[in-house]
């Protein structure tokens, strides 16, 4: 340490003053960059978090309050199917039923398929005559639609799958249930009335509401079932896995709140997290959704504004560096030339006068250090001056004085000298002698 700051001290001994004022005007305008560019980062990183985290909400919210409301009209659409005479006089408007279930598969294209089952699990009508006489008595949502209106989460398919086309990235059928009792004029259960609603939807619904939004964002969707797997993962690089092999200390208990994960997928991640609560008389299927961006992304403006000021902070040190070496330039000037000026009278020459200015000039105010230094040096160098004129003329005089003494005048000049305390007593001495 010391070593360090003996070389520092060193080096600074060994600049110039131009160098040194340029050198720290440089570094002085170069740090108040850095200060200026981590207050304006952290006072703005803070409004940059808050409206990013409002957009992944908005995002969130848009996307559970669409799915809902979807939900809550398929679910509308099969109740209000089993209230009409069509369902409950069976008998009387037996034919009309395909056409019916036609035409609300018609009406919504997530509609997969829909049909209508008796109370042994036998289908009787469907949409294009799919699984219409097979039996479904085992099926989840049969066994619910029995008991009331059910909606069921996402599944694979299974007596489906044989039946309708394969999707065209390959992946396996999925399916929402949705099914309601039907009773007759009595009130008496008659069936159950259920369809199948192609998960395909949901996933056009997600990628619609980030379409608009620029990939270089990189903002990406997560659905969540209750057990906490992935049934849906936008950019298809987890789904199918568990949230919290991922984020083991995520909390469901918010509904609606924006995180700051340091550790998810290897990245810091800014996740706003939403639950599905339901719509009307449709309770929800109890999902949650994380919009999830990285952190890097996020305060991407931050970082490019950071390092604009860190730019210009550099341009700026540059400048006054160049200002502060002129600067230093024109106030060295003067002080070289008083410089030379005395070096020149070391030498002998007693015509220079350090003064640079006039003290009558209309420069002076009396406030000018430089024009103050130098007439004081210039007094002093003349009082200098007129005292070795003096001794000179001393000196030739006491010289002129001695020669002219008889040999014990000489001898006594010696005692005198010994006993008088000053050249002036001596002088005064040899005029009385002499």
């Amino acid at each position: 340490m010391y070593s360090l700051k003996s070389k520092i001290n060193k080096v600074l001994l060994n600049l110039t003053l131009k160098q040194k004022l340029g050198l720290s005007f440089g570094v002085t305008i170069f740090f108040l960059s850095l200060l200026l560019s981590f207050v304006i980062s952290r006072s703005i990183r803070n409004k940059v978090e808050e409206d990013q985290g409002y957009l992944l909400n908005q995002i969130g919210n848009e996307l559970v309050n669409t799915f809902d409301r979807l939900m809550h009209r398929r679910s509308t659409d099969i109740k209000n199917m089993t209230i009409l005479s069509e369902f409950r006089q069976g008998e009387k408007y037996e034919n009309n039923r395909k056409i019916l279930l036609e035409r609300l598969q018609e009406s919504y294209e997530g509609y997969a398929w829909i049909g209508f089952v008796d109370t042994t699990g036998k289908v009787e009508v469907s949409t294009k005559n799919i699984l219409q006489g097979e039996d479904v008595s085992k099926r989840p949502w049969f066994i619910a639609g029995l008991k009331g209106a059910f909606v069921g989460d996402v599944h694979t398919a299974l007596l489906l799958a044989k039946k309708l086309p394969p999707l065209p990235n390959g992946e396996p059928l999925r399916f929402l249930d949705v099914a309601h009792p039907v009773y007759d004029d009595r009130q008496e259960l008659i069936g159950v009335l259920g369809a199948h609603l192609s998960w395909q939807w949901i996933e056009d619904l997600s990628n619609s509401l980030i379409a608009n939004i620029p990939q270089d964002k990189q903002i990406g969707i997560l659905i969540i079932n209750q057990e906490g797997n992935i049934i849906f993962d936008s950019e298809e690089r987890i789904e199918g896995q568990n949230i919290f092999s991922y984020l083991p200390d995520l909390q469901f208990k918010k509904s609606s709140a924006v995180l700051r994960e340091n550790n998810f997928q290897g990245e810091q991640y800014l996740i706003s997290h939403h639950s599905d609560k339901g719509y009307g008389n449709y309770s929800g299927l109890g999902w949650h959704i994380l919009i999830k961006q990285p952190l890097n992304i996020a305060f991407e403006s931050i970082n490019t504004l950071y390092k604009k000021i860190i730019i210009l902070g550099l341009i700026l040190a540059t400048i006054f560096s160049f200002i502060g070496w002129k600067i230093a330039e024109i106030i060295t000037k003067p002080l070289l030339k008083i410089a030379q000026d005395a070096d020149l009278i070391r030498k002998g020459d007693r015509t220079v006068s350090l003064c640079q200015f006039s003290e009558n000039s209309y420069f002076y105010q009396g406030k000018n250090e430089i024009l103050l230094l130098s007439s004081s040096l210039t007094d002093l160098v003349q009082t200098l001056i007129s005292q070795e004129y003096k001794l000179t003329k001393i000196n030739q005089e006491l010289e002129e004085k001695i020669n002219g003494l008889s040999l014990p005048q000489i001898e006594n000049l010696a005692d005198a000298i010994f006993d008088f305390q000053s050249l002036d007593n001596v002088i005064h001495w040899l005029e009385i002698n002499t």
